[in-house]
């Protein structure tokens, strides 16, 4: 390798966690070390030359995140297939366990769930998913970008078990070049992941939307309370609980639906 990590160039600290080491249920955590070693840096980053060397490590990064779909994907998606186009911005997509303000949860045990439509676990199906703009879609060729890592870590410092969904965002300085210059100066750092589920369930109770009605939650009203549970030392948030998901997209907003799904130290590669 070219560079170890305490050599990285500026920008690498907004990647770290994609390459800390694994510890605890290695399982939970494939892909942090992504990107360890590899020359990642801001536009115009100065003392930092394109060489041999350099592109070498382009090309050992896109073998290290098996990333032979994105040729055939930049068709479908109608972006460019070589990564050095694009704008990546590591940013947390969730909190297992915690709603958003619409009101939905997505549980450590759903996000492990494995789907069977897309032969991967929950978290992953974000994997190839297109990058919107505020959720517009009418076709694929709407995509400014695709998700290139989706990544599922433990939190530290809290109380629990406490574990955050990560993505990898690259978005096309082809496709809409105004979108992503805004989203490298820092000036759309927000993002909001898109899914489907086969159907919502009180996190209390167990209920499931639509079939009928609990006290505690009602499909189509963000309203998040807190009640007693027998048994539990503490009061448990209501809220619908997503099952069976399977990961659409994420698209760059002004609003997200969890306010802390902020991106940090957008880079690009030289």
């Amino acid at each position: 390798m070219a560079q170890t990590m305490m050599e990285a160039p500026v920008g690498m600290n907004a990647v770290r966690g994609f390459c800390a080491p694994v510890q605890g249920d290695a399982n939970l955590f494939r892909g942090q070390r992504a990107f360890e070693g590899y020359h990642l840096m801001r536009d115009g980053n100065p003392g930092v030359p394109v060489t041999a060397a350099l592109q070498e490590d382009l090309k050992q990064l896109q073998r290290t995140l098996d990333l032979g779909w994105i040729r055939p994907a930049s068709d479908i998606y109608n972006i460019s297939a070589n990564l050095k186009d694009m704008v990546l911005l590591p940013a947390p997509a969730m909190y297992a366990h915690l709603p958003n303000k619409n009101g939905h949860v997505f549980s450590l045990a759903e996000l492990l769930k494995f789907n069977t439509t897309a032969a991967r676990v929950a978290y992953e199906t974000w994997i190839g998913r297109p990058v919107l703009k505020e959720h517009n879609f009418t076709a694929f060729q709407d995509s400014k970008g695709v998700i290139v890592a989706s990544v599922l870590r433990k939190v530290d410092g809290y109380a629990g078990k406490l574990h955050r969904l990560d993505f990898l965002k690259a978005f096309c300085r082809q496709k809409d070049p105004v979108l992503a210059d805004q989203v490298l100066r820092g000036e759309r750092p927000r993002i909001s992941m898109g899914a489907i589920c086969s159907h919502f369930q009180c996190t209390i109770c167990g209920g499931i939307a639509d079939r009928f009605e609990c006290n505690h939650v009602t499909k189509g009203s963000p309203q998040i309370g807190a009640f007693e549970v027998p048994g539990l030392p503490y009061p448990k948030l209501a809220a619908l609980s997503c099952i069976n998901i399977c990961g659409q997209e994420s698209s760059s907003v002004d609003v997200p639906a969890y306010p802390y799904a902020t991106g940090a130290d957008p880079l690009t590669l030289s």
